[in-house]
């Protein structure tokens, strides 16, 4: 439906001894896709074409590694749903002004709007570095320590009939070290350092964000203790320092500085080889984004005006839906089952999921599909499962049944926004010598239980087929896939576009 290739390769090679080369590179391309029931037989801004290459270099020894990469990546791809209607859209208050007199003044101004024209498209570049290794056994206590580091340099800007109307760039440092100690007591284990510093900002007609620099710093630890073969008990903590602060912004917008705690704990019960259980809870912190925070604008890939968290005067949504800045805290509850027995098998998964202040964008206006958001905070309730039941036939043919749903309201009842619907289905998969094929069934539900201003959206079937085959000795393979064989109408629940 979108006549889409990509090609994927990548080599290695010994430079000396102990010296390792790496390069790989990716391409796609793929046209505007075709679609049932619109007035067009494609979909005008689905094209997207993508490149990427990578190389690299690793130092190895008995005792470790230390290894380089420098990757490239270009995208180049359009932007379907954008509409230059809304672009007078503002809000007053909790409500959305979308004034006819406003849009004929601005399209006066900006010449934008023309059926003729061309969908917007986005141009992307990334510049990444990455620093990885790891020494086995460079001091007494210490088995292993592991070292990751990034620097990356990201950009990409949204062009409208070839003139770049909004930038957004992301550059920063990221950098993790993990050290693993020796047996303790029959207690293994690993403590560890994460740190990022990042700056981010938006230029022209649709920056919607302040430029922001983050930083970021954690510390964890993790344990794992073996009771006995059959009982094993895990123990986790991590405590994280945040600061956003805003760059030379006119409205002064407030720095955000806070510091969150996570604790987790799981039990593992493996009375058989075919059979184990695990009981896990955990209360995490989290802290949010800064689109969260410091939104203020017009961000038209999701039709939306979008508010932050911050006082009405430094965002906006209106002093009525101003609530004070809270650490979202939640409270989870999982518990899993796995059996093998012969050539059945089964999975069982269920949580239990409560978050207090959770943050979500509140829909508080809105203006045919255009919408004034607001992040706010509110407790929340999730709960589901997902299920797995397979049967192995031969080894050269196996059947699956699944399903998983999630059920998410706000105290009090209402609905989460944008929580997809159940789904279950059917997969089979076989293997012949150097062939494999899956065929795959999809069910997905009606969603009904909706939020305030959202619409129901309908259910849909999903057939899959993928034919492959890897070329003995060669290293080469290749596959046929074909998605959504029964040319269905797909709506997903979670967007706000489609």
């Amino acid at each position: 439906a979108a006549s889409e290739r990509a090609l994927a390769g990548g080599l290695t090679a010994r430079a000396a001894p102990g010296l390792a080369l790496r390069l790989e590179g990716t391409l796609r391309a793929a046209e505007d896709y075709r679609a049932r029931g619109l007035e067009v037989s494609r979909v005008p801004g689905t094209w997207a074409e993508s490149g990427s290459a990578t190389a690299g270099a690793s130092w190895i020894r008995d005792n470790g590694y230390l290894g380089i990469a420098y990757t490239h990546r270009n995208d180049d791809y359009g932007v379907p749903g954008h509409s230059h209607e809304y672009e007078s859209c503002h809000p007053h208050g909790t409500t959305l002004h979308c004034g006819e007199e406003d849009e004929e003044d601005h399209d006066h101004d900006h010449d934008h709007g023309h059926a003729d024209e061309d969908p917007p498209r986005v141009a992307l570049h990334s510049n990444r570095f990455d620093l990885r290794g790891e020494f086995r056994h460079p001091l007494a206590l210490v088995e292993r320590i592991r070292l990751r580091a990034s620097h990356t340099d990201y950009r990409h800007d949204e062009l409208e009939e070839d003139e770049v109307s909004t930038s957004f760039r992301n550059s920063g440092f990221e950098g993790r070290i993990e050290i693993q100690h020796v047996p303790l007591g029959g207690l293994r284990g690993v403590l560890g350092l994460q740190h990022s510093d990042t700056r981010s900002r938006a230029l022209g007609t649709e920056a919607f964000l302040p430029t922001v620099k983050s930083r970021a710093t954690g510390l964890f630890l993790v344990e794992h203790l073996e009771l006995n073969s059959a009982l094993h008990l895990e123990l986790g903590a991590r405590h994280e320092w945040l600061r956003h602060r805003p760059v030379d912004d006119p409205r002064q917008r407030a720095t955000y500085k806070r510091s969150a705690s996570s604790f987790s704990a799981a039990v593992v019960w493996e009375p058989t080889p075919e059979q184990f259980l695990t009981f896990s809870a955990a209360r995490y912190e989290r802290l949010p984004h800064p689109q969260e925070l410091y939104a203020r604008g017009i961000h038209l890939a999701s039709n939306t005006w979008e508010c932050g968290l911050m006082p009405s005067a430094q965002t906006c949504g209106g002093a009525s839906t101003d609530v004070p800045l809270r650490r979202e805290a939640s409270h989870n509850i999982e518990l899993g089952w796995r059996r093998r027995i012969g050539a059945l098998g089964f999975a069982l998964n269920a949580f239990d999921n409560r978050i207090d202040h959770y943050t979500h964008a509140r829909t508080l206006d809105q203006h045919e599909d255009f919408r004034l958001i607001r992040y706010a905070q509110r407790d929340a309730k999730f709960r589901g499962g997902e299920a797995e039941l397979s049967w192995t036939f031969s080894p050269a043919l196996s059947a699956t049944l699944f399903g998983d749903l999630v059920r998410a309201r706000f105290e009090g009842g209402e609905p989460l926004p944008r929580i997809p619907a159940a789904r279950y289905g059917a997969r089979v998969q076989a293997e012949r010598g150097e062939f494999g094929a899956e065929l795959e069934f999809v069910r997905v539900g009606r969603q009904q239980r909706i939020a305030a201003f959202e619409t129901t959206t309908a259910g849909h079937n999903l057939l899959n087929f993928t034919l492959r085959q890897r070329l003995a000795g060669s290293g080469l393979s290749w596959y046929l896939r074909g998605s959504n064989l029964l040319d269905e109408a797909v709506w997903n629940h979670a967007s706000f576009l489609a």
